[in-house]
Parts: C-alpha cells; sequence; structure tokens
C-alpha cells in the first residue's frame, strides 16, 4: 500500500509562463471579436477545445496524441497555423525561439506554457481566451471534456493502484475546473416522486432495505426511480416509478440488470 504522504511519490511542477515575454496582451472582448468575425474558425475550436478539455486546460503533445492516436507534430501544425493568422491580425513581432534567433515560435500567441519534470512540455490556454471560448462555444466545450473525462477514465482503469495514486498526487491540486453545458433536461412532476415514496413506506422497492439514514423530517430517505428513463422518453407517471435506497438507485443506472427492471416493473404496476 502506498502511503498518503510519502513524499518522494509528488512532484511539484513549475508555474505556467509566458514566454511571449510580453509580446501577446489580446484581452477576451478581442478574441471574441476574431471569434465572432470567423478568423478563428469551427475547425481551430475543436482543436483548442482539446486543450480546454484536459486538466487546467493544459496539455503536452505526446499526452494528446496518445489520446486522440494521432501524431504530435499534427497538433503542432494547427497551432502554427492559428498563431500565424493571430499574429498578423495583431501585428505582433516575432517571438525567436530560446538559442535561435533566426526561427520564430508562434505557440505563445495562443498558449501559456510549462516545461515538466518528465521533459515535456504542457500548453496551457491562455485564461482570456477560454473566457472568450467559454461565452461562445460551451457545448463543444462540455461534449469534448465530457469526451475527455471518458478518454480518461478508461485509460486509468489499465493502470496499477500504485501507478493510479501516484499519477493522481502529481496532478496539480485546486479549485475544479468548471465548464457550462446547455444540455436540455426534462421537467419532473415533484408530486410524482413524492407519491412513489410514501408508496414505498420506507423500504426500497428492489431490495427491501429499511436500515438506511432518515432525512431531515425523519422519513426513511429513499429516491424516485423511472424504469424506463425520461432521457428515454419512459412518462412521468406513477406506473413508472419506484422509490429505491440510494445504493440500488445507482446500481440501477449503472448496471440496469434486466432481471432488476422486470421486477420494479411487476411492482410499479400493483
Amino acid at each position: 500500500m502506498v502511503k498518503e504522504d510519502t513524499p518522494e511519490y509528488v512532484v511539484e511542477e513549475p508555474e505556467f509562463h509566458d514566454y511571449s515575454y510580453g509580446l501577446v496582451n489580446i484581452q477576451k472582448n478581442q478574441w471574441l471579436d476574431l471569434i465572432r468575425r470567423g478568423t478563428i474558425t469551427e475547425k481551430d475550436i475543436e482543436y483548442l477545445a482539446k486543450f480546454y478539455a484536459s486538466p487546467n486546460h493544459a496539455s503536452n503533445l505526446k499526452r494528446l496524441a496518445e489520446l486522440e492516436g494521432k501524431h504530435p507534430s499534427s497538433f503542432i501544425t494547427s497551432c502554427t497555423s492559428l498563431g500565424r493568422k493571430v499574429s498578423e491580425i495583431f501585428s505582433i513581432p516575432s517571438i525567436p525561439r530560446e538559442g535561435k534567433p533566426d526561427s520564430e515560435k508562434l505557440y505563445p500567441i495562443v498558449f501559456l506554457g510549462r516545461s515538466l519534470s518528465n521533459g515535456l512540455f504542457e500548453w496551457k490556454l491562455r485564461p482570456e481566451l477560454t473566457a472568450a471560448l467559454e461565452e461562445t462555444y460551451p457545448q463543444i466545450l462540455a461534449a469534448e471534456t465530457v469526451k475527455m473525462e471518458e478518454i480518461e477514465e478508461q485509460e486509468a482503469a489499465k493502470l496499477s493502484v500504485e501507478e493510479l495514486l501516484i499519477r493522481a498526487r502529481n496532478s496539480r491540486s485546486g479549485p475544479a475546473d468548471t465548464y457550462t453545458s446547455t444540455s436540455q433536461q426534462r421537467r419532473r412532476n415533484p408530486l410524482l416522486q413524492l407519491a412513489a415514496k410514501a408508496r414505498a413506506n420506507g423500504v426500497c422497492q428492489l431490495c427491501g432495505a429499511t436500515l438506511g439514514f432518515k432525512d431531515k423530517q425523519g422519513r426513511p430517505y429513499l429516491e424516485a426511480h423511472h424504469i424506463v428513463p425520461l432521457a428515454e422518453d419512459g412518462p412521468d407517471e406513477l406506473s413508472n416509478m419506484v422509490a429505491l435506497c440510494p445504493n440500488c438507485h445507482r446500481k440501477m443506472h449503472v448496471v440496469r440488470d434486466q432481471d432488476d427492471i422486470a421486477k420494479l416493473i411487476a411492482l410499479a404496476e400493483l
């Protein structure tokens, strides 16, 4: 077992740095103007969304290439194209590469950066650009974030417990990133939810448990569950509802065992 306070598993990474050395000073309203005018295209937005969806809105190209099944150079090409367009519009002077004064680097137009302890370089969306993207394309950002979370979860499932703990401890701490979703929500009738719970009389209708905790009113805590989910056009009516303990409710959404579903359908029709 890896101890929670084992210091050798924690790596302190440096802060992100502006490698344009102050030459890039594009504000949120200027990024918004580029997006609304179409200078930053939807293809560019899809590219930027991959960084937005990564933890801390930052990623290294090797990691993105692994997750996307592409070559790292594809991410450099997109960055170069976008950086050149933006630099020309704002007349940003050429930013020379360290030790190579005759060559320019374009990623600082769009990203901050930092060198990681493993030798890789991490790119982070400039905060002003991040805010502009959130205002104009929340659905694309939300969809890419969900997609990235699913891929990361699949990758994490392949790790050993020790590898998983090491990677988790080396993740940057702090407040969770936020993103805006404009997904549709189906309205539920609260009267039906109360009726389903009352009908169960404090007993989970799947496992029969009565030992759960009580709510603030002193009633056994149960959750109303739609047997055919509303998202699948199930009706919001008592004949499609049962009351379950929190554990069974989660089980129904995760496992969706057909025998359990048949049992609940029979109970709901009583």
